[in-house]
């Protein structure tokens, strides 16, 4: 039997599996994931700081509610997008518009 730690440092525990997940492209990804997201009956939303401080380029979808979504980071977000999620709530109707094709 491993214990937390080894759990951790292999990737096996909940903290490892989010400790390694990558970023992917925001415009050719953003619609899809909400898609996912409201399919399953969930509200996403993104988040671009924790604890006050701005993540480095990157911003959190978090699909909250919906069953079986993982939250996913999203890299390469156009500066006016950064501004919507920063300065709005309910930001994510607007990318589903904007990039649903």
């Amino acid at each position: 039997m491993t214990n937390k730690w080894e759990s951790y440092a292999n990737g096996t525990s909940w903290w490892g599996a989010r400790k390694r997940a990558k970023a992917i492209d925001f415009v050719p990804n953003v619609a899809t994931w909400i898609t996912g997201c409201r399919k399953e009956g969930g509200v996403p939303g993104f988040r671009n700081t924790y604890a006050g401080l701005p993540f480095d380029k990157k911003v959190l979808g978090v699909c909250v509610g919906g069953n079986h979504v993982e939250s996913q980071w999203f890299k390469n977000v156009p500066p006016q997008d950064l501004e919507l999620i920063r300065c709005l709530r309910g930001e994510w109707v607007h990318f589903a518009k904007k990039y649903n094709k």
